[in-house]
């Protein structure tokens, strides 16, 4: 039987002629040869490796030439893995001949296949046809559904698990062994695989993902010898009886059961089992951390640190994400957020087909969820029927359909949640496509979702004057209290439909979406609820970038915003402040966030909230400003900020729209700006507003920010390069030197309210003195060209200041 299944790949392949043994058992030599190709062994025998040395003596002292290519050695006993090949290298190192070990589970696969199971049929009377249920390794991950990427890389960042899994596999010598070990981790973080290579040392056999294991099927463990048995997602089978009749058999007290399975079903399945009185070894896996992520990139050859950060953040700590982006990335030579849809849109699909049900509903109640974020039961789904429509009304139904999703690895919990994140937009887009199968109704979707995450008078009702959120935003004096909105929950929630939106073009969702935030604003807002509407504003900005504009206009018409109800501060002005103050710190937040998509938007946003509460807060509220500035014109090493041009171009943008702001301001106030908030402002407070803005453009150091790292997310790396030497460097520290004369061109020095601008800029030649004898972080001192620009600029402002020394009051001058 055995000649017969080698002959498959070895059709010479002959068994030896019983009067000429010539100690083979089998040969192959080519016609006219004078030495055999192949040689083979045969042993059944269980003390099978002296029967293979025995055999292997005549080669000890045999000449090179005359030992052949290859032998085979074949055995009907249980081998592992591990013993194969120590075997095999002691061979070649004792007799210099290519050892290959054909043992018992080899023949029983092989006979099984399409190309033998006719000869088992006819030889022994069995029906390997019929399917079996328990399987071992090779056949198991041969399987099409099996094939996955980075199924053959090494395991990275197991070793622990590995070896605590490896122990409670181990033969005890002394005392009885474990018979039950739970694996538990979530879909997709690599258990089976884990389970797998840790079986190695022992003859290995595995039940597919729902196989019920009745005593019946299991005529296939090995009696009195040790061996492990893995059920894959046990949580998953309809009958595990079988194993409970196989634990208590003392010929199989040498099987080892192991059992992965989800988290929070381990004591279910153990009582479905019926091994509920067992005390099982518990192993559980955790989601890889970034460093071993990130190894698994480097093994792909990938040292892009950008490719890094964003393959972690996609994976989330699941191997399967990771090795499937690298591939893609490795064949096509490129990555793009395109293939990044694709990953997550295929491994959706993917995890949906492990549900064995019509999966209509399941994905109807994916898209909820991945809106929602996160949900504590199945009533906060079924709030949404009639936005998403198809949602099942009955919460026994919807909370089968959760533990369904949980079981494929789409959803952990509960506390119910889409993983990885990632995914949440991209099959919400998939929901809002022309051709899409499951039907979402965004107007409805907003106003259950403001319902939803408000409170007080007014929150939720259903007018249609309330907007698309359906909330009133009560102003002073009416009855009742302003609603109340959870803007961090529905923040996550919008940005989620907005990112789903932007990924299928669908402009008139965005505008929707930014309709329903404007939509927050009464007529006299106060600044909480200017807070409230940023903070929305924010998860929508990145994707529509004229929502800054509106929010602008809207601001100046509304301005100022009223107080907010104070119940902590005893002084009602300086609560009013620190709100200013904090309304502002929202705003410059939102504009270096739209700032990576639209400089100017985000420029003219910022530059007028700073000049509308410049009243209020002074020149105190100009440091968000800087600070907004600085984040626009610095460097994102991580994106595409790879060239000097680059960098320039986006330079030159921002002092382009600050010049323009300036000079639009300097012109005329926005006719929408009340009267009195008009005269409260003058050419000195614009001058300073426009001088704060420029302030960041008089230097030649170029600020590089990396925000996270592949090890540590909560690492800000900060480093400091200086401008190349050439003429746009010297070009840009002109321009804003000459912004700086237009700047005193424009005030009347005689007036007190333009003393501040001036004594800031009779500060800035020693200022830029002083920042040429600075060092760089990280690199040492100011190279010679950037120590001489900023000498000329600072000369070049003291020349401007000289000129009007006679106008300047005399506390300037003194400054």
């Amino acid at each position: 039987m055995a000649i017969q299944v080698l002959r498959v790949e070895h059709p010479g392949l002959r068994i030896t002629a019983p009067t000429a043994d010539l100690g083979r058992d089998a040969y192959k030599r080519p016609l006219f040869g004078e030495r055999d190709e192949i040689v083979g062994l045969f042993s059944c025998r269980k003390d099978w490796r002296r029967k293979l040395n025995r055999d292997l003596q005549p080669y000890r002292g045999c000449p090179t030439e005359e030992k052949p290519e290859t032998v085979f050695f074949v055995t009907n006993q249980q081998v592992t893995d591990t013993s194969k090949e120590q075997t095999k290298q002691e061979v070649c190192d004792r007799y210099q001949v290519r050892l290959e070990i054909v043992a018992l589970d080899e023949l029983d696969l092989a006979l099984k296949s399409d190309a033998l199971h006719r000869v088992a049929e006819r030889e022994l009377g069995v029906r390997p046809r019929q399917p079996r249920v328990l399987q071992p390794p090779a056949a198991f991950w041969d399987a099409p559904q099996m094939s996955l990427p980075g199924r053959d890389a090494p395991l990275v960042g197991r070793d622990n698990e590995l070896g605590r899994l490896r122990t409670a596999l181990a033969p005890a010598a002394d005392s009885p062994r474990n018979q039950v070990v739970v694996v538990e981790c979530p879909g997709g973080i690599g258990k089976t695989r884990l389970v797998v290579e840790a079986g190695r040392v022992s003859t290995t056999l595995i039940a597919r993902t729902g196989t019920a294991l009745s005593a019946a099927t299991l005529v296939d463990v090995p009696v009195d010898m040790p061996s492990v048995i893995v059920v894959d997602d046990a949580h998953r089978s309809s009958d595990l009886s079988g194993l409970a009749a196989m634990v208590g058999d003392p010929r199989f007290a040498g099987v080892t059961v192991v059992l992965t399975v989800r988290p929070g079903l381990v004591e279910p399945t153990l009582r479905l089992a019926g091994l509920d009185h067992v005390e099982p070894t518990t192993i559980t896996l955790s989601p890889l951390g970034r460093s071993e992520i990130s190894a698994i990139v480097t093994a792909h050859g990938i040292t892009d640190e950008a490719f890094h950060l964003h393959v972690i953040d996609i994976a989330v700590g699941n191997p399967l994400i990771a090795h499937t982006a690298c591939e893609i990335a490795a064949q096509q030579g490129t990555y793009s957020w395109q293939d990044t849809t694709s990953v997550l849109r295929n491994l959706f699909k993917i995890r949906l087909s492990h549900i064995r049900a019509d999966v209509h509903e399941h994905r109807v109640v994916a898209v909820a969820l991945a809106v929602l974020a996160k949900v504590q039961n199945s009533d906060q789904i079924a709030a949404l029927v009639g936005a998403v429509h198809g949602i099942p009304r009955d919460p026994h139904r919807l909370h089968e359909i959760l533990m369904d999703l949980a079981d494929a690895g789409i959803v952990d919990g509960p506390p119910f949640t889409l993983r990885p994140d990632a995914l949440g937009p991209v099959i919400v887009a998939d929901a809002l496509a022309d051709d899409r199968r499951v039907n979402v109704d965004l107007r409805r979707m907003l106003r259950l979702l403001g319902r939803d995450a408000s409170w007080g008078a007014g929150a939720g009702e259903e007018s249609d004057n309330l907007g698309l959120l359906g909330i009133s935003r009560r102003s002073r004096g009416a009855d009742g209290d302003p609603a109340g909105v959870h803007t961090t929950v529905l923040a996550s929630q919008l940005g989620v439909l907005a990112q789903a939106a932007h990924l299928t073009g669908r402009d008139a969702d965005l505008r929707m979406l930014s309709d329903a935030v404007l939509g927050l604003l009464s007529e006299q807002p106060d600044t909480t609820t200017w807070l409230d509407v940023l903070v929305l504003a924010d998860a929508i900005g990145p994707y529509r970038a004229p929502l800054l504009g509106e929010l602008r206009d809207e601001l100046v018409r509304r301005w100022p915003p009223l107080p907010s109800e104070n119940l902590w501060m005893e002084d009602p002005v300086a609560f009013y402040r620190l709100e200013v103050k904090r309304l502002l710190e929202q705003a410059a937040y939102l504009a270096q966030r739209v700032g990576r998509i639209d400089q100017r938007r985000a420029v003219n946003w910022i530059m007028e909230c700073a000049w509308l509460a410049y009243p209020v807060i002074s020149s105190v509220g100009l440091d968000s400003l800087r600070q907004a500035i600085t984040s626009l014109i610095s460097a994102n090493l991580h994106t595409s900020d790879r060239t000097w041009d680059v960098v320039f171009g986006r330079r030159n943008e921002v002092l382009r729209s600050v010049l323009q702001w300036g000079k639009d301001h300097f012109a005329e106030f926005p006719t929408a700006l009340g009267e009195s908030e008009r005269a409260a402002r003058g050419r000195a407070e614009t001058a300073h507003v426009v001088l704060a803005a420029v302030r960041p453009f008089l230097n030649v150091v170029l600020e590089t920010h990396v925000v996270r790292t592949s090890q540590d997310p909560d690492i800000c790396l900060i480093g400091q390069h200086v401008l190349p030497d050439d003429c746009r460097t010297v070009g840009q520290l002109d321009s804003a030197v000459a912004a700086v004369q237009q700047i005193l061109d424009k005030i009347n020095p005689a007036l007190p309210e333009a003393q501040p601008v001036l004594r800031e800029i009779a500060m800035l030649p020693r200022e830029l003195r002083v920042e040429s004898a600075r060092g760089l972080i990280g690199t040492g001192s100011m190279p010679t060209y950037g120590v001489d620009a900023l000498h000329s600029a600072a000369d070049a402002l003291a020349k401007a200041i000289a000129e009007r020394w006679a106008t300047l009051p005399l506390g300037v001058r003194h400054t």
